[in-house]
């Protein structure tokens, strides 16, 4: 996988992380506070993004390719209007027909870019949700100030 789809990864699991915790901490006992822990305990409570990455997409995406995976017959430029031909993007054709994107990172190494779409997603939505928990924690916060007062 191509170095932005790990950072995004990354990401999802950090922020599931520190709303996993955020959670336990200030949300008070009851049904919301379970539904979100739920929500976010495979992401607090993976090892590693790989693992989580695994666990959410790769599993049933990466079972569909063939083992052993076959030495790519050709590397095309992606067509115009996907990438434009840019020199850090490549198509892997396999014998098959299969078509894999690769991008080549920073450090000059090619990635699979198949996921990078859906990584990005995960990673905006990862970010929103963490800032909506922090939000609703200080709502409990400022709640149960006033309920001491």
């Amino acid at each position: 996988m191509e170095q932005g789809s790990r950072w995004a990864w990354m990401t999802v699991q950090k922020s599931h992380r520190e709303a996993y915790d955020i959670i336990l901490s200030n949300y008070p006992e009851g049904q919301e506070r379970e539904r979100e822990l739920r929500r976010f305990q495979k992401g607090a409570m993976t090892g590693s993004a790989r693992e989580l990455f695994i666990e959410e997409l790769g599993k049933n995406a990466l079972a569909k390719f063939p083992r052993p995976m076959p030495t790519p017959a050709r590397f095309d430029a992606p067509a115009s209007g996907a990438g434009g031909g840019a020199t850090d993007e490549r198509i892997a054709v396999l014998a098959d027909g299969t078509q894999l994107p690769f991008r080549k990172g920073p450090d000059g190494g090619w990635g699979l870019s198949l996921f990078s779409a859906e990584s990005e997603v995960r990673q905006n939505r990862a970010l929103h949700d963490v800032d909506m928990v922090r939000a609703s924690a200080a709502d409990y916060e400022r709640a149960a100030a006033r309920g001491a007062r």
